[in-house]
């Protein structure tokens, strides 16, 4: 059954994706990195509630998108998966990977889904700095994969996450 991504379409089962589908790919990957680290860099300031929560959930989506690509791949034939790009793809660092799949039912059940638990468990705070250096050092991880199988694509990745990590270190003063 075609796959329609874009401006191609491709059976996921029997053509690999093209060095350009592949790099519209991480176009997408690094959208969400780069979403993440502006966000979490706006948080350092003092703002009023409004936009406190407003960049707080951008930076919690894009994590979790983030997250869903890299630790959660799941099956669904129209979703970017790490396979894709070539077979072997293992996250990590274990601690890393550990930490964010203790945040994921909380990461959905809060910020991604109405649910009774918003009103049981309260409002509690969220470990901003904890989920993007976790995120950030599963992504290094990705690039060192990547750099292995499209060097291109690896080098520029590993790029980005410098900036990015950067970025959220400098409060948005290193640009992205």
């Amino acid at each position: 059954m075609p796959l329609r991504t874009g401006r191609w379409l491709r059976q996921r089962t029997t053509e690999p994706p093209t060095t350009f589908q592949l790099t519209s790919a991480m176009h997408h990957v690094g959208y969400e990195l780069d979403m993440m680290a502006f966000a979490a860099a706006r948080l350092r300031y003092p703002l009023d509630d409004l936009f406190i929560n407003a960049y707080l959930e951008s930076m919690l989506l894009h994590a979790r998108n983030l997250a869903a690509f890299l630790i959660w791949p799941d099956n669904n034939a129209t979703s970017i998966r790490p396979v894709d790009f070539g077979p072997g793809w293992s996250a990590g660092p274990a601690e890393a990977c550990a930490y964010l799949e203790s945040q994921r039912d909380r990461i959905n059940k809060h910020l991604a889904h109405l649910t009774w638990q918003r009103l049981e468990e309260g409002t509690q705070q969220w470990e901003r700095e904890k989920i993007t250096s976790a995120l950030f050092a599963v992504a290094e991880q990705w690039a060192r994969f990547l750099a292995a199988r499209h060097p291109d694509l690896g080098t520029a990745f590993a790029d980005r996450v410098s900036r990015a990590r950067q970025h959220v270190a400098t409060g948005g003063a290193s640009g992205l």
